[in-house]
């Protein structure tokens, strides 16, 4: 439903137990970032001719290096959903210039919370990477998708999610079943550069 402005606002609490595009997300991210190394060490391999022995000994510490992952970040997304009451609400405002979403104000200030106290674990362990995720955190979690920047839309009606390409970023605009097919369209109409 629309607004009087003429926006499209509307509240998507998506249940972290039933829909897991985010653990699904986070999953796939780490895995395109642990796989770039060994395909390093295949090419260096193949160039210096032991292919078999060191494409072995790559795939092993890999195959490792990956379980191991993969159960931090099961724990970490068992520990994000017990932080947020097993739901993570984000806000939507769609016009036909842009889209914008932003978390829940009281899931904000806990994340904001949270920001601080890792910021503050960094600066007392001098670990400018804690440090730098305790500020992006703190910092709130808004963003703001101009809609004539989208390339490609790619719906997932099961997921009730859309995904937005802009380049290399990617925007999951999270829609009910109910009023999946009016952001479809209205998104499709007015990104006039998407695919």
């Amino acid at each position: 439903m629309f607004c009087e402005d003429g926006k499209y606002r509307w509240t998507h609490p998506l249940d972290l137990r039933k829909n897991p595009t985010i653990l699904i997300l986070v999953y796939k991210l780490f895995g395109i970032l642990f796989s770039i190394p060994l395909l390093y060490l295949v090419v260096r391999a193949a160039i210096e001719g032991d292919w078999a022995r060191a494409w072995e000994n790559s795939i092993k510490i890999w195959l490792i290096v990956m379980a191991v992952i993969a159960v931090i970040i099961y724990l970490s997304y068992r520990m994000v959903m017990g932080f947020y009451g097993g739901k993570f609400i984000v806000h939507f405002t769609l016009d036909s210039r842009e889209l914008s979403y932003r978390q829940d104000a009281v899931q904000e200030e806990r994340s904001r919370k949270l920001g601080i106290l890792a910021f503050l674990v960094g600066l007392l362990s001098e670990d400018p990477s804690s440090m730098g995720q305790g500020m992006h955190m703190a910092s709130g979690s808004s963003h703001t998708a101009p809609l004539d920047k989208i390339r490609r839309i790619r719906p997932c009606r099961s997921q009730q999610l859309i995904k937005l390409s802009q380049g290399l970023l990617q925007n999951r605009v999270y829609v009910q079943d109910e009023d999946f097919d009016l952001v479809l369209g209205f998104l499709r109409q007015h990104c006039h550069n998407a695919k």
